[in-house]
C-alpha cells in the first residue's frame, strides 16, 4: 500500500483564481488576499475536474465564480493526486478487475453496510467496453485528495495568521453551475457557525436497509465554517486525546472521529496516523490503496465513488450535524436544496442548460458556454452581484 506520509500533496500544483489581481504560484506559497469582498457571505470553491477539460473550469471562473461573494477558487485536477500518472498506469483490463472486486467477489466478508455500498460500485464487463474506464475509475479519488490539499492549506494559513476560514466552502465538478444570487440568499438564513453540511442533491439510500446518503457529485456540496473547522482539525485518539487542543478528550466530535475509527468500515484506518484531521484520513485512505497495485490489495481497497467518500466522511465521522427528521447520527447532510430517492425533487432535476432554470440553485452537465450564456441572464437582473466578470484571467 500507498503509506499515509509519504505523500504530501501541498507539493502537488495546483491553480487559484481570485478577483481584482494575477498570481503565479501553487499552495506551498502565500496567496495574496483577494482586493476586495463587497459581499456579507464570504465563499471559497473547490472544483473537482481533469486536465483534458481545463475549459470547463475556466468556464466556472468566468461565470459563477466571478460573483462577489467568491473569495478563493480553487481548481483540481488529477495531477493534484497522491498517484497523478494513475490514468497512464491502468488498462481497461485493470478497470474491470477492480469493479469486480469491489462489487464483492474478493470481500465477501466485509461488514454489511459497506458491502450494501459496494454492490453498485460499477461493472466490470461494461467497463471494458469503455476506453476512459481508467479515467473515470481514477476520477474517484479526487475528491478525497483535493479536500486533503486544501484541508493542509487552511491550517497553514490559520497557523501563520491574518486569515479566516470563509462563511461556507462550495464542493463540486467542473460541469457544475451554481445560480449565485439564489443561494446567497438561500445561505442568509444559514449561520457559517453551526456544522452544517448541505447537498445539492441528496441521494438517499433505503433507511430500512443502511443509514447512508451522498451529495450527488455534479449538483455540488455546501460545508458551513463550523464543518470546515471539524473537517481539518487534528484529532488524537486514546491514551493522546488529551493532547485535543482547547477540546479536551471528551469533546463530542473527537469521540465520534475515535470511535469511527475502530468500526474501521472502509479501511481508512490501515491509513491512520495519530494527530490527523478528517480531511488528512481521506487523502491518506485514496492513497493507501494505489489502484495500480489492486493485485496486491487484501484489505477493503479503495471502492467508493468520489461523492459517497464525501458523504461517507461527512455522515459517519461528525462533520455536520444529526439530521433532524432521521434522528440518527449517521445521517449529517441536510436535503433541502434536493433529494434523490425513489425520485428527483428539486434541484436534482436541473441537468443540462435546458432544465438551469432561473429558479435553480445548482445544475450540472453544463457546458462552459452554457455557463456563459446562464450568467449573461443572471447579470441582466443582479449586475452588480458580478463587478468583475471581465478580465478574470487563469492563474499560469
Amino acid at each position: 500500500p500507498f503509506r499515509p506520509g509519504l505523500h504530501d500533496s501541498t507539493s502537488l500544483p495546483a491553480h487559484i483564481y481570485y478577483r481584482g489581481s494575477r498570481w503565479s504560484g501553487d499552495l506551498n506559497q502565500q496567496p495574496p488576499t483577494p482586493s476586495f469582498n463587497s459581499s456579507d457571505t464570504v465563499i471559497d470553491a473547490i472544483s473537482v475536474g481533469t486536465s483534458d477539460r481545463e475549459d470547463y473550469v475556466l468556464g466556472q471562473v468566468n461565470s459563477w465564480a466571478a460573483h462577489k461573494s467568491i473569495r478563493y477558487f480553487f481548481g483540481t485536477s488529477e495531477q493534484d493526486n497522491a498517484q497523478p500518472h494513475c490514468v497512464q498506469r491502468l488498462t481497461v483490463n485493470d478497470t474491470a478487475e477492480i469493479a469486480s472486486y469491489c462489487s464483492g467477489k474478493a470481500w465477501k466478508r466485509a461488514n454489511p453496510k459497506i458491502r450494501y455500498i459496494r454492490n453498485p460500485f460499477s461493472h466490470g464487463e461494461l467497463l471494458k467496453k469503455h476506453d476512459k474506464g481508467p479515467q473515470w475509475m481514477c476520477s474517484h479519488k479526487s475528491f478525497a485528495h483535493a479536500i486533503g490539499k486544501l484541508g493542509r492549506f487552511y491550517r497553514r494559513e490559520l497557523a501563520e495568521g491574518n486569515f479566516e476560514l470563509p462563511d461556507f466552502l462550495f464542493i463540486q465538478e467542473d460541469d457544475t453551475y451554481y445560480h449565485m444570487p439564489n443561494l446567497d440568499y438561500f445561505l442568509q438564513d444559514v449561520d457559517p457557525k453551526l456544522p452544517l453540511a448541505e447537498a445539492g442533491c441528496l441521494v438517499r439510500w433505503p433507511v430500512s436497509e443502511i443509514l447512508f446518503s451522498y451529495p450527488f457529485g455534479g449538483f455540488g456540496f455546501i460545508l458551513s465554517r463550523g464543518a470546515i473547522e471539524r473537517l481539518i482539525r487534528p484529532v488524537h485518539c486514546g491514551a493522546n486525546a488529551t493532547m485535543n487542543e482547547g477540546h479536551g478528550d471528551d469533546d463530542d466530535f473527537t469521540i465520534s472521529v475515535c470511535s469511527q475509527l475502530e468500526e474501521n468500515l472502509v479501511g481508512e484506518s490501515f491509513a491512520w496516523q495519530d494527530g490527523m484531521s478528517v480531511s488528512d484520513l481521506m487523502d491518506a485512505h485514496a492513497a493507501y490503496f494505489p489502484y495500480h497495485r489492486h493485485s496486491k490489495w487484501r484489505q477493503p481497497g479503495f471502492c467508493m465513488h468520489g461523492d459517497w467518500t464525501l458523504g461517507y466522511y461527512v455522515n459517519y465521522y461528525g462533520i455536520g450535524t444529526p439530521h433532524s427528521y432521521f434522528k440518527n447520527d449517521k445521517v449529517r447532510i441536510e436535503q433541502q436544496l434536493g433529494y434523490m430517492y425513489d425520485q428527483s425533487e428539486g434541484n436534482c432535476n436541473n441537468v443540462g442548460q435546458a432544465h438551469c432554470e432561473q429558479d435553480a440553485h445548482v445544475c450540472r452537465q453544463i457546458h462552459p458556454t452554457s455557463m456563459t450564456f446562464l450568467v449573461r441572464k443572471v447579470l441582466k437582473v443582479h449586475p452588480d452581484d458580478f463587478p468583475t466578470r471581465e478580465g478574470i484571467k487563469k492563474i499560469r
